[in-house]
C-alpha cells in the first residue's frame, strides 16, 4: 500500500500515527515521513522485521513500524478463529479441537 496524504482520516495509517504522536509527542513532520518511507521500502526487504533491523537508527521508523505491526497483529487476532472471549467465558481451557472443527 502507498500511503498518501489523502487517505481518509479514518484510515488505519491516522489511526496509527495518532497513536505514536500521543505516545512519543514530536513535530509533525516527524513520524508521517518514517510511515511513508515504511510504506514504500517495507516491499523491498524480506520482512518488516529485516526492514526495521535495517533502519535501526532511525527512531521514528522503529516507533511506527512497530506500531504499525501491533496493529495488524491486533486486527489479524479479531477474525481469528482462535479468538477467545474472556469478558464472557467461564474458566476452563479452549479445546482445540472444537474450534478446528468449527473452522472446517
Amino acid at each position: 500500500m502507498s500511503l498518501e496524504h489523502d487517505k481518509p482520516i479514518d484510515h488505519p495509517i491516522h489511526r496509527i500515527l495518532e497513536n505514536v504522536y500521543e505516545r512519543w509527542p514530536a513535530t509533525s513532520d516527524v513520524y508521517y515521513p518514517a510511515a511513508v518511507a515504511i510504506s514504500r521500502g517495507a516491499r523491498l526487504a524480506n520482512s518488516i522485521d529485516d526492514y526495521l533491523d535495517q533502519h535501526s537508527a532511525s527512531e521514528p521508523i522503529q516507533r511506527v513500524g512497530k506500531a504499525a505491526i501491533v496493529r495488524t497483529i491486533l486486527a489479524a487476532e479479531q477474525t481469528s478463529r482462535f479468538r477467545y472471549d474472556f469478558a464472557n467465558a467461564p474458566n476452563k481451557l479452549i479445546n482445540i479441537d472444537d474450534v478446528e472443527a468449527r473452522g472446517s
